[in-house]
């Protein structure tokens, strides 16, 4: 995971880091709640993923004020402010956007990454792995809404 990674260096160590993405693509963040709290609640669920797309551009475009943000709202990360910078700065230069986020819009998922992964899993014989066609949907992702359809053209 590229955040432990991070956290390593600034402990001192050498990393080396292999693209594990390139043969089992996978999601590294993900939100995810109860399908039956998403169907009662549908209205929560896309405002909530509305205003996290909007908080992650906006957290890109103002960097130091979204680590000013974070100390604010956890004071103990003030003793790895740097560290927090440098995660963020590799989530967001590396890893929210590509080819799903400019072609459908922020947070949009595809089956294959999942499909890969859950293979993967099966192979390894890592016990019981769900069908990823059950487990994920775009269905409460609005890419009509500005921060999600139009993220690529909101960070600068």
């Amino acid at each position: 995971v590229f955040g432990d990674a991070i956290d390593a260096r600034y402990q001192g160590a050498t990393v080396d880091s292999l693209g594990v993405a390139t043969e089992v693509p996978s999601y590294g963040h993900v939100l995810a709640t109860a399908p039956s709290f998403a169907e009662e609640n549908p209205e929560t669920v896309n405002a909530f993923l509305e205003g996290t797309a909007r908080g992650a551009a906006w957290a890109t475009n103002n960097r130091e004020a979204g680590v000013d943000a974070l100390v604010e709202a956890n004071g103990s990360i003030s003793e790895v402010r740097e560290q927090a910078r440098a995660t963020w700065d590799t989530l967001a230069d590396e890893h929210i956007v590509g080819p799903a986020v400019e072609e459908h819009g922020w947070g949009w998922h595809s089956s294959e990454p999942w499909t890969t992964m859950a293979d993967a899993l099966e192979s390894a014989d890592s016990g019981e792995v769900a069908d990823p066609s059950t487990v994920w949907t775009n269905d409460h992702l609005d890419t009509d809404a500005e921060y999600i359809g139009d993220y690529t053209e909101q960070i600068q």
